[in-house]
């Protein structure tokens, strides 16, 4: 178990080190539920365990480097029991915050799971219906837009667009969603 954790963290640290051009997705498992399997394309995955202080499974899914053209990412997971489960989108971390590239995200479609105003186009109070949404994220408007009229910035920590998906244990989860570099 100390092995594959220490293996984690050195593939967390040698992808933040070098991918600040980069989508970060989390998809934390509250409650100890654990995932039976997880694929991607155009993502490396990271599983860490549950977390004994937090009973906390998370999947960190990380892309290559990002340009200014919008990309399609897709990841699968099936959950070993039924549940909500978090799915947060935001930028890797760095200790030289400046170097940090703040993203686009927009188009996100879920098969399997609840996921509500995935295109963000439902806005009140200037962010996007149904998200968490960090301070620093924001709703953008005009012609960087993927599909439809808005899209949002999410950058490291407090920059994140997160929601709460209802999952059912044993049935795959796909999800797919756009990103590029915001400009």
């Amino acid at each position: 178990m100390k092995k594959f954790i220490l293996l984690t963290m050195l593939f967390m640290a040698a992808l933040t080190l070098h991918a600040l051009d980069a989508v970060r997705v989390d998809v934390r498992c509250p409650g100890g539920m654990s995932v039976a399997q997880v694929s991607a394309e155009g993502l490396s995955v990271a599983t860490t365990p549950a977390r004994a202080t937090e009973n906390i499974t998370n999947i960190v899914l990380m892309s290559g480097n990002l340009n200014d053209q919008w990309q399609k990412f897709e990841f699968t997971f099936t959950p070993a029991a039924d549940g909500r489960i978090a799915l947060r989108f935001h930028t890797p971390g760095s200790r030289n915050v400046q170097a940090i590239k703040p993203v686009l995200i927009d188009d996100v479609q879920v098969i399997g799971g609840t996921l509500l105003n995935g295109s963000f186009e439902i806005v009140q109070n200037n962010r996007p219906a149904n998200w968490g949404f960090g301070k620093n994220a924001a709703v953008i408007t005009g012609e960087l837009v993927y599909d439809g009229e808005r899209c949002v910035r999410v950058i490291f920590n407090s920059g994140m667009a997160t929601q709460i998906m209802i999952v059912t244990g044993g049935e795959k989860v796909t999800v797919s969603f756009r990103a590029r570099l915001a400009q």
